[in-house]
């Protein structure tokens, strides 16, 4: 599958408090995709991949898809680099959040209560569109990142920045197909995701 160019937006649903963290962690992102670029897993998508959640109540062939505009009063803070007409694009979403942000998406599409630290959604048929002359391509892949749950779960050793990119990098994983469901699959996807970060933060 090809993926043509890769544009990255990062974004938060508190830009306030966020802008600095954001910039700070940029290119990072960047750089670990970039990275999964390498090892070739875009073209290599897995067949299985990541589909969509099915907004609960709704018909089964209602994709629920495209959540981030849900968030009003977020702008965009970085982006990779702009869409050139007639170059194949592949948009990546990623957004910084909360537990409120998480809990709200998890009851919307999968019907729970709960939080957690990353929530990702895979839309294949995007990846390597023609953004037109009045509208870019719409994202193949959106990740929402919980600040609050990084935060309480980071090792020791590490700062919020470098939790945060793990759970980018764990996020888009999932969107190429990787999956964590039993332990080994758990082992595999951790230390994979610890691989390309150990590479990506230099």
């Amino acid at each position: 599958m090809k993926v043509g160019k890769i544009q990255i937006t990062l974004t938060s649903t508190n830009t306030r408090r966020d802008s600095l963290f954001s910039k700070s962690i940029y290119p990072y992102i960047v750089e670990a995709t970039q990275h999964i670029v390498d090892l070739g897993f875009f073209e290599k998508l897995r067949s299985h991949g990541s589909s969509p959640p099915r907004r609960r109540g709704s018909s089964p062939s209602t994709k629920s898809r495209n959540w981030i505009p849900a968030f009003a009063g977020m702008t965009e803070l970085e982006k990779s680099c702009n869409s050139v007409k007639g170059v194949p694009t592949t948009n990546i979403s990623v957004v910084l959040g909360t537990d409120r942000d998480i809990i709200r998406l998890k009851k919307m599409f999968w019907g729970k209560q709960e939080t957690s630290d990353v929530v990702s959604f895979c839309y294949p048929e995007n990846i390597g569109l023609l953004p037109t002359n009045d509208k870019e391509s719409e994202p193949a892949f959106e990740i929402l990142i919980n600040l609050k749950q990084a935060k309480r779960q980071k090792p020791g050793r590490w700062n919020l920045g470098k939790e945060t990119v793990f759970l980018y990098i764990h996020g888009l994983l999932h969107c190429l197909g990787w999956d964590d469901r039993t332990k080994r699959q758990r082992k595999i996807m951790l230390d994979l995701g610890k691989r390309i970060l150990n590479q990506a933060w230099t």
